[in-house]
């Protein structure tokens, strides 16, 4: 009896040695080499899908750019904006009419033909010189108001004609408010002084970005989130409730990042030329259950 226990003993270590022990560690090696591609893989599919991604942005928001610079395209809507920011009247009451209808239907045409706009203003001091806006019959411009009091009025000015962007703030020289909007605001120069004639601004609303972001798809629940210079957020693509907002405003590292519906894997790339990011986040769990998968396969 106690040789054939003996028997059994050796037979059960020359097993573990020679099969049970290398077999886990072959499965290990091949678990591990497979998770390390699976994460270079799903760094590659991210950055070429937030190079399309940021390249769609970056060219949208440069379209935006060259929709501020439209006053010098048209030199009689250019020289109208400069002299009603001189405060140099006209003595033919037909010519300022035509000038005026002329602004107006440049402006409008674009707010008309952009679902994105919400609206334009030309202002000089604590003077609107012209606007547009979407429901122009139900909204007002607020008296008084001092826009060159505000940041953005100061930040363009000091810019010399070259556009800014603001991130989410709401247009409260408006009534009733508009939701938060996005801006482009640029001064309008004096060509041969530089000296500012007037500051345009362009207040956009984020419905191109579902566009955008509609054509890219993951592999795992995913939110794809754009931050401003503050970490302010610009866009989401799924609802976030106040504490995810709160979560997500704050500046993201590598490590997952927990909210309402699950754990997160945060990916930020900056968006070039402009003061913004782009966060990708994939659900963490159901990276880990793609590696799990392997492993549990192994087992049995």
């Amino acid at each position: 009896m106690k040789n054939n226990k003996s028997f059994s003993i050796q037979l059960l270590k020359n097993f573990l040695i020679s099969t049970l022990i290398p077999f886990m560690l072959v499965t290990t090696v091949i678990a591990n080499t497979y998770s390390r591609n699976y994460n270079k893989d799903i760094h590659i599919l991210l950055n070429a899908t937030v190079d399309s991604m940021t390249g769609s942005i970056i060219t949208y928001l440069d379209e935006l750019q060259q929709i501020t610079l439209l006053p010098y395209y048209n030199d009689e809507m250019y020289n109208y904006l400069k002299n009603l920011s001189l405060n140099h009247p006209y003595e033919d009451v037909l010519e300022e009419l035509s000038l005026r209808r002329n602004l107006d239907s440049n402006m409008s045409f674009v707010r008309y033909n952009r679902a994105d706009t919400n609206g334009i203003f030309i202002f000089e001091g604590d003077r609107c010189l012209y606007y547009t806006t979407i429901n122009t019959d139900k909204k007002t411009l607020v008296q008084p108001y001092d826009y060159s009091a505000e940041p953005w009025y100061q930040d363009a000015i000091r810019a010399n004609g070259r556009c800014i962007i603001l991130g989410p703030h709401i247009p409260d020289y408006i009534s009733p408010y508009d939701t938060p909007v996005i801006s482009m605001v640029r001064s309008i120069m004096v060509l041969n002084t530089r000296q500012p004639l007037c500051v345009i601004k362009l207040d956009i609303n984020t419905s191109i970005f579902d566009r955008i972001f509609n054509e890219f798809t993951f592999h795992v629940d995913s939110k794809i989130i754009i931050k401003d210079e503050k970490q302010q957020i610009i866009y989401t693509n799924v609802p976030l409730s106040p504490q995810d907002r709160s979560a997500l405003s704050r500046d993201l590292n590598d490590n997952a990042i927990s909210l309402e519906d699950g754990t997160y894997k945060p990916y930020t790339y900056p968006i070039q030329d402009y003061p913004w990011n782009i966060t990708i986040l994939l659900s963490n769990a159901q990276l880990q259950s793609r590696t799990n998968i392997f492993y549990l396969a192994a087992l049995l």
